[in-house]
């Protein structure tokens, strides 16, 4: 039987009466009752992780050992071509007068954008801008082992980061540290760009993270098709050699591509909305996310047959946080066996036979 794996980009919270044990989500809660249950630690108990950490531990692979950090995937997912440099995920925010920060995601003007690139392109440094308040930074020096200037991610292990609680907390940007003597040169150039971007922009500064120089080596997935919108899993799932197609804005679109192709592929599905606004700290916004997932996706999808269903999220995003956390996320797996969980949320999950375990595990489950 084929597997079709659908991540809902943060849809898991923390506490009680989380958004997914709040919305009404009949076809999701159909697949628990007729499912096999569990929770998933993504990647373990003390890693916050990003989405592209998360989607390489899901996909198998044992994410401490192969990740290299997230920037060049933003390159590589954006149609960046890959040399022998060193990337670095950019964020634009917004500024208090005091230079705290104030909006942690703020989409840079045209103007702001031709600014910057051609103030960086003086000094050498190349900046492409990607998506929204997103971009890549793309530096002439050789190591990439350096912290980030971003305050809500910390280096953790190797080049895993784990996100840190934003909400109540007065934010500036950091002062990013070699952590080798060959990379002097690299966290002196961040720290300029820090500094440049403050008194070009006025308003607005450039934050950095995910510094990498090297392509995670991930195995080939046989007969895969992935359907995502973001680059890092545009670029997972290239180097993975599956078959990557862009996601349709309108779910219905989405189900139907499913279902035309799910009879002879493994389809793996990142679907955004419900981390959105978990990071504005909006808890209705996420559980109406989450309800038009069910409503316009799940429905469709729900009777397949000869076909095994897989939905999880790639983190939680608790809304009283405005950022990722360890939490762990709950799991349903339709299609091979039931255990009678009541409903697909956080409490009932964890009660169910597949109990709680790793990330990488989740595909050999059953």
């Amino acid at each position: 039987m084929n597997k079709l794996i659908i991540i809902l980009d943060g849809a898991s919270d923390s506490g009680f009466n989380t958004p997914l044990k709040l919305a009404n989500i009949p076809n999701l809660n159909f697949l628990a009752k007729n499912g096999k249950c569990g929770l998933m630690d993504v990647i373990n108990k003390d890693i916050a992780p990003e989405s592209d950490e998360a989607m390489i531990s899901l996909l198998g692979f044992n994410v401490k050992k192969v990740y290299t950090g997230r920037g060049i995937l933003e390159a590589l997912g954006s149609k960046i071509k890959v040399k022998n440099k060193v990337y670095l995920r950019a964020n634009f925010a917004s500024l208090n007068e005091d230079g705290s920060i104030k909006n942690i995601e703020a989409p840079p003007s045209k103007k702001e954008i031709l600014k910057i690139k051609k103030e960086f392109k003086k000094l050498d440094i190349l900046f492409i801008h990607t998506i929204g308040y997103r971009g890549v930074l793309i530096i002439n020096t050789k190591s990439p082992k350096v912290t980030p200037s971003h305050p809500g991610y910390e280096l953790k292990e190797n080049f895993l980061t784990t996100a840190i609680p934003l909400k109540n907390k007065k934010l500036y940007p950091k002062f990013s540290k070699p952590l080798e003597k060959a990379a002097i040169e690299t966290s002196k150039i961040i720290n300029q760009i820090t500094l440049l971007s403050k008194f070009l922009l006025k308003d607005k500064v450039i934050l950095t993270r995910g510094a990498s120089n090297k392509l995670p080596k991930l195995k080939p997935l046989k007969n895969f098709i992935l359907i995502a919108d973001m680059p890092v899993e545009l670029a997972i799932g290239k180097l993975c050699k599956m078959k990557v197609m862009k996601k349709p804005k309108s779910l219905i679109k989405l189900s139907r591509i499913v279902l035309k192709n799910i009879k002879n592929h493994n389809i793996y599905i990142e679907i955004k909305g419900p981390d959105s606004f978990a990071h504005q700290g909006n808890k209705m916004g996420k559980i109406k996310a989450i309800e038009k997932i069910d409503k316009e996706f799940i429905s469709k999808i729900k009777d397949l047959k000869n076909t095994i269903i897989y939905i999880t999220c790639d983190h939680s995003t608790p809304c009283n946080l405005k950022a990722h956390s360890n939490d762990p996320v709950p799991v349903l797996i339709y299609g091979k066996g039931k255990d009678n969980c009541p409903a697909f949320n956080e409490i009932d999950c964890k009660n169910g036979s597949l109990e709680r375990f790793h990330g990488k595990n989740l595909l050999t489950l059953l």
